[in-house]
């Protein structure tokens, strides 16, 4: 083992992970595609499955992600909270926030239900629809819009909202009115929650008549389209403190992305922001990615986290052929990655994805494994030869959950704490970055 500590490069093949089908002779679209690179990563290192949140369950990518960067699920905050921070919106410290987005609704048996979704073209339209949703207020808690994009909106709660209430939002479950709030059983403020969801159905309730009276959608409806008249919420979330990345894992962190949502992630954990441009061709937008990820190291990162979107999208397809042929985009540019760290023998590459995105059946993502293949530092090489989900259930790894994954990787970069001793107030994953050296003169 080299005794210098070597660094981290997580990269995130956002969905990879699927299910066999006929149409690809029983193979998922990973095993049917040609993948030499893929495949030589896995040949020169170890392999294991990770069930992100545990078998059968099934992750959200910010969820899965918040255990991928070592924190526990009860710290989240909630990805209306890191929504609002890719967004730069100020928020007090644990101020709580929603997710809301601008729909068309109809009433049917007493009940609302969603109809069409934001079109391009249609910002200004929303922003203005919103902009008159102003000072209202119930139960001491107030509620104020700040606009993003595609008709969605930060929701910020004044006042001492909790952030345990159910979403209106029936999101991806299909078929299902919209939603009355409700406090959450598990509530550790069960009074304070019925309060928020109380005021929360007001505001809807207050909303939805100044919506359908709106200029705006009285034009929309002239001009033969469906009105905007109604707001739906989700991700309810409180703005509270965490740990920056550097105190709990010992490594100076940063993060390849182009989407909101890791913006918000590395503005909440302290990483190093290298925002990509949203590239239409896969093997494009990854080979930007890869050299971006490369200057980081150059810049001094220790941990970098590189995401692609592209083959979860094609994975929303409902294509496997699709699936496949994005797959294989993605696949040079990874080969171009594990040579230029290869070559420079000092960092850790692991592979892996945070959900697998099915391209058949009912669910968004799947609750199935997704393989992880590691390679440099002390890894021990296996024999599995492909980069797969049924190959990876024959590797040395085994089966890790998310938030395994870090701690292992910090173990093969050789920054791994050890479990027999506590040289820091705080639990950290990895080594500590500063300690506080004992003095003769107080």
């Amino acid at each position: 083992m080299n005794e210098r500590p070597h660094r981290i490069v997580l990269l995130i093949l956002d969905g990879i992970g699927d299910q066999p089908y006929a149409e690809l002779n029983e193979l998922t679209p990973l095993e049917a595609a040609l993948t030499p690179s893929l495949d030589a990563v896995a040949a020169a290192g170890a392999n294991g499955f990770i069930y992100p949140l545990g078998p059968g369950r099934v992750p959200s990518s910010e969820l899965a992600h918040f255990a991928l960067f070592g924190y526990a699920s009860e710290a989240f905050p909630g990805r209306s909270t890191l929504e609002a921070h890719a967004a730069d919106i100020a928020l007090e410290p644990d101020q709580v926030v929603m997710y809301a987005a601008l729909r068309n609704v109809a009433e049917r048996d007493g009940a609302l239900y969603l109809g069409n979704w934001y079109r391009e073209g249609e910002d200004d339209e929303c922003r203005e629809l919103l902009a008159g949703l102003v000072d209202f207020e119930h139960g001491g808690i107030g509620f104020v819009l700040r606009y993003l994009e595609r008709g969605d909106s930060v929701l910020v709660l004044t006042g001492p909202a909790s952030e345990h209430v159910t979403d209106t939002d029936p999101f991806f479950a299909t078929g299902l009115p919209i939603l009355a709030p409700r406090a959450l059983d598990e509530a550790t403020d069960p009074e304070q929650a019925a309060v928020t969801a109380v005021a929360l159905g007001e505001f809807l309730r207050w909303s939805a008549p100044r919506l359908a009276a709106h200029p705006i959608n009285h034009r929309r409806v002239l001009r033969g389209e469906l009105p905007l008249n109604f707001l739906v919420t989700k991700w309810t979330g409180r703005n509270r403190r965490l740990r920056p990345f550097v105190e709990l894992t010992g490594l100076a962190g940063a993060t390849v992305a182009s989407t909101s949502l890791y913006r918000g992630f590395a503005t909440a954990l302290g990483l190093r922001w290298y925002a990509a441009p949203n590239v239409e061709d896969a093997g494009a937008d990854l080979d930007t990615k890869v050299t971006l990820a490369l200057a980081a190291l150059d810049d001094g990162a220790e941990f970098v986290h590189v995401h692609t979107k592209h083959v979860d999208e094609a994975g929303h397809t409902r294509d496997p052929r699709r699936k496949v042929a994005v797959i294989e985009q993605c696949d040079g540019p990874i080969g171009r990655l594990a040579r230029e760290l290869d070559h420079r023998t000092d960092t850790v590459l692991a592979v892996t994805a945070d959900h697998g995105t099915p391209c058949g059946g009912r669910l968004i993502h799947s609750g199935d494994s997704v393989p992880l293949a590691v390679m440099g530092g002390s890894v021990r090489v296996d024999d599995v030869g492909t980069f797969g989900e049924r190959a990876a259930t024959r590797g040395s790894i085994g089966q890790l959950r998310a938030g395994d994954v870090l701690p292992l990787l910090q173990y093969f970069a050789g920054v791994a704490r050890f479990r027999g001793a506590r040289p820091t107030s705080a639990d950290n994953l990895g080594e500590p970055r500063s300690v506080v050296p004992f003095r003769l003169s107080p």
